[in-house]
Protein backbone atom coordinates (compact mmCIF):
# COMPACT_ATOMS: atom_id res chain seq x y z
CA UNK A 1 0.00 0.00 0.00
CA UNK A 2 1.37 3.56 -1.05
CA UNK A 3 0.78 6.20 0.41
CA UNK A 4 0.63 9.49 -1.39
CA UNK A 5 2.24 11.87 1.59
CA UNK A 6 5.42 9.37 1.62
CA UNK A 7 8.80 11.19 0.13
CA UNK A 8 11.83 10.11 -0.59
CA UNK A 9 14.36 10.83 2.02
CA UNK A 10 17.25 13.04 1.10
CA UNK A 11 20.74 13.49 1.33
CA UNK A 12 21.95 16.59 3.57
CA UNK A 13 25.28 16.29 2.51
CA UNK A 14 26.45 19.66 -0.05
CA UNK A 15 28.98 19.24 -2.47
CA UNK A 16 31.41 20.68 0.02
CA UNK A 17 31.17 18.30 2.38
CA UNK A 18 31.60 15.49 -0.16
CA UNK A 19 35.18 16.96 -1.48
CA UNK A 20 37.10 15.24 1.54
CA UNK A 21 35.74 11.85 1.48
CA UNK A 22 36.01 12.04 -2.63
CA UNK A 23 39.67 13.01 -2.11
CA UNK A 24 40.04 10.36 0.72
CA UNK A 25 38.63 7.46 -1.41
CA UNK A 26 40.62 8.68 -4.67
CA UNK A 27 44.38 8.44 -2.58
CA UNK A 28 43.12 5.07 -1.26
CA UNK A 29 42.38 4.24 -5.33
CA UNK A 30 44.98 5.24 -6.48
CA UNK A 31 47.55 3.55 -4.06
CA UNK A 32 45.79 0.38 -4.15
CA UNK A 33 45.85 0.66 -8.39
CA UNK A 34 49.99 2.09 -8.03
CA UNK A 35 51.01 -1.19 -5.82
CA UNK A 36 48.89 -3.03 -8.28
CA UNK A 37 51.84 -2.12 -10.61
CA UNK A 38 54.81 -3.11 -8.97
CA UNK A 39 54.43 -4.57 -5.51
CA UNK A 40 57.71 -4.52 -4.24
CA UNK A 41 58.13 -0.56 -4.37
CA UNK A 42 56.72 0.83 -1.35
CA UNK A 43 55.41 3.93 -2.47
CA UNK A 44 54.19 7.05 -0.08
CA UNK A 45 51.25 9.71 -1.04
CA UNK A 46 53.16 12.57 -0.88
CA UNK A 47 50.14 14.90 -2.39
CA UNK A 48 46.71 15.19 -3.64
CA UNK A 49 45.78 18.15 -6.25
CA UNK A 50 41.98 17.84 -7.38
CA UNK A 51 41.21 17.75 -10.86
CA UNK A 52 38.56 20.23 -12.25
CA UNK A 53 36.10 19.57 -15.56
CA UNK A 54 36.12 22.88 -17.93
CA UNK A 55 32.59 24.07 -15.81
CA UNK A 56 35.17 24.16 -12.75
CA UNK A 57 33.88 21.28 -11.39
CA UNK A 58 35.74 18.45 -8.90
CA UNK A 59 35.63 15.75 -11.34
CA UNK A 60 38.53 14.05 -9.15
CA UNK A 61 42.24 14.04 -8.07
CA UNK A 62 45.97 13.88 -9.32
CA UNK A 63 47.17 11.51 -6.58
CA UNK A 64 51.18 11.95 -6.62
CA UNK A 65 53.99 9.64 -4.77
CA UNK A 66 56.90 9.16 -3.41
CA UNK A 67 59.85 6.64 -2.85
CA UNK A 68 62.57 7.30 -0.26
CA UNK A 69 61.36 11.24 -0.70
CA UNK A 70 62.11 10.88 -4.18
CA UNK A 71 59.15 11.52 -6.21
CA UNK A 72 57.55 8.42 -8.09
CA UNK A 73 54.93 8.88 -10.34
CA UNK A 74 51.23 9.36 -10.09
CA UNK A 75 47.67 8.15 -10.69
CA UNK A 76 44.88 10.59 -12.03
CA UNK A 77 41.58 9.37 -10.40
CA UNK A 78 38.65 10.74 -12.70
CA UNK A 79 35.18 9.85 -11.66
CA UNK A 80 33.69 10.51 -14.87
CA UNK A 81 36.11 8.24 -16.88
CA UNK A 82 34.53 4.64 -16.97
CA UNK A 83 37.98 3.25 -15.53
CA UNK A 84 38.53 5.88 -12.79
CA UNK A 85 42.09 5.39 -13.81
CA UNK A 86 42.14 8.45 -16.23
CA UNK A 87 45.96 8.71 -16.53
CA UNK A 88 49.09 7.76 -14.42
CA UNK A 89 52.94 6.85 -14.90
CA UNK A 90 54.43 5.32 -11.95
CA UNK A 91 57.56 4.80 -12.35
CA UNK A 92 61.00 6.28 -10.51
CA UNK A 93 61.57 9.05 -13.57
CA UNK A 94 58.05 10.43 -13.35
CA UNK A 95 57.23 13.71 -11.62
CA UNK A 96 53.87 14.44 -10.18
CA UNK A 97 51.82 16.20 -13.48
CA UNK A 98 50.91 19.16 -11.42
CA UNK A 99 54.66 19.63 -10.63
CA UNK A 100 55.82 19.28 -14.12
CA UNK A 101 53.10 21.57 -15.60
CA UNK A 102 53.46 24.12 -12.98
CA UNK A 103 57.00 24.21 -13.57
CA UNK A 104 56.69 23.91 -17.26
CA UNK A 105 54.47 27.43 -17.07
CA UNK A 106 57.10 29.33 -14.54
CA UNK A 107 59.82 28.38 -17.32
CA UNK A 108 57.78 29.79 -20.34
CA UNK A 109 56.40 33.25 -18.57
CA UNK A 110 58.33 35.01 -16.84
CA UNK A 111 55.54 36.38 -15.18
CA UNK A 112 54.81 32.97 -13.32
CA UNK A 113 56.05 31.51 -10.40
CA UNK A 114 55.31 28.11 -9.43
CA UNK A 115 53.80 29.00 -6.47
CA UNK A 116 51.77 31.45 -8.03
CA UNK A 117 49.85 28.90 -9.89
CA UNK A 118 46.05 27.45 -8.45
CA UNK A 119 46.10 24.07 -6.97
CA UNK A 120 44.52 22.69 -9.26
CA UNK A 121 44.72 20.60 -12.61
CA UNK A 122 41.91 21.28 -15.62
CA UNK A 123 40.82 18.41 -17.33
CA UNK A 124 40.12 19.19 -21.01
CA UNK A 125 39.56 16.04 -22.63
CA UNK A 126 40.45 13.16 -19.45
CA UNK A 127 43.61 12.50 -21.07
CA UNK A 128 45.37 16.52 -21.21
CA UNK A 129 45.42 18.98 -18.20
CA UNK A 130 45.81 22.70 -17.96
CA UNK A 131 46.88 24.51 -15.22
CA UNK A 132 45.66 28.04 -13.83
CA UNK A 133 47.90 31.19 -12.35
CA UNK A 134 47.44 35.08 -12.23
CA UNK A 135 49.29 37.44 -14.28
CA UNK A 136 50.82 40.65 -12.89
CA UNK A 137 47.58 42.54 -13.45
CA UNK A 138 45.61 39.56 -11.44
CA UNK A 139 43.92 38.10 -14.42
CA UNK A 140 43.76 34.80 -14.85
CA UNK A 141 46.46 32.83 -17.45
CA UNK A 142 45.88 29.36 -18.55
CA UNK A 143 49.23 27.32 -19.56
CA UNK A 144 48.19 24.01 -21.75
CA UNK A 145 50.06 21.85 -24.27
CA UNK A 146 53.05 24.37 -23.91
CA UNK A 147 50.92 27.35 -24.76
CA UNK A 148 49.81 30.71 -22.25
CA UNK A 149 46.54 31.41 -22.80
CA UNK A 150 44.55 34.70 -21.16
CA UNK A 151 41.13 33.50 -19.81
CA UNK A 152 38.88 34.32 -22.96
CA UNK A 153 41.38 32.63 -25.17
CA UNK A 154 41.69 29.64 -23.37
CA UNK A 155 37.51 29.43 -23.46
CA UNK A 156 37.56 29.69 -26.88
CA UNK A 157 40.09 26.98 -27.18
CA UNK A 158 38.04 25.14 -25.24
CA UNK A 159 34.32 25.71 -27.08
CA UNK A 160 36.71 24.64 -30.45
CA UNK A 161 38.42 21.79 -29.12
CA UNK A 162 34.25 20.84 -27.96
CA UNK A 163 32.96 21.76 -31.34
CA UNK A 164 35.93 20.15 -33.27
CA UNK A 165 37.22 16.96 -31.69
CA UNK A 166 35.76 15.89 -28.64
CA UNK A 167 33.98 13.09 -31.04
CA UNK A 168 37.29 12.14 -31.98
CA UNK A 169 38.57 11.53 -28.79
CA UNK A 170 35.51 9.68 -27.64
CA UNK A 171 36.19 6.72 -30.34
CA UNK A 172 36.68 3.90 -28.16
CA UNK A 173 37.06 1.40 -31.22
CA UNK A 174 40.55 1.95 -30.74
CA UNK A 175 41.02 2.35 -27.05
CA UNK A 176 44.29 0.95 -25.38
CA UNK A 177 43.97 -2.35 -23.45
CA UNK A 178 47.37 -2.49 -21.94
CA UNK A 179 45.88 -2.02 -18.62
CA UNK A 180 42.65 -3.63 -17.82
CA UNK A 181 42.16 -2.74 -14.13
CA UNK A 182 38.68 -2.17 -12.82
CA UNK A 183 37.94 -1.36 -8.97
CA UNK A 184 36.58 -5.55 -8.52
CA UNK A 185 40.09 -6.36 -9.52
CA UNK A 186 42.02 -5.13 -7.35
CA UNK A 187 42.81 -6.11 -3.58
CA UNK A 188 39.75 -5.53 -1.47
CA UNK A 189 40.40 -2.95 1.24
CA UNK A 190 38.76 -1.71 4.47
CA UNK A 191 38.16 1.77 3.34
CA UNK A 192 38.99 4.41 6.54
CA UNK A 193 37.60 7.97 5.26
Amino acid sequence: NFKKDAKASTVDTTYEETLPVMESVARMYAEEFAESMNESVDLTVCKTTPIYDTKDCVVGYSVAFSKDNKDYGYVNVDYTSEGLVADFSVTDKSDSIYDALTENFAESNAEVEVEDCEDKLISVNGMDYAVEASDSEDNDIFFYNGTTYESADFEEMLDHYEENYLSYYDNTEYEDEFVDIDADSLEEREWEI
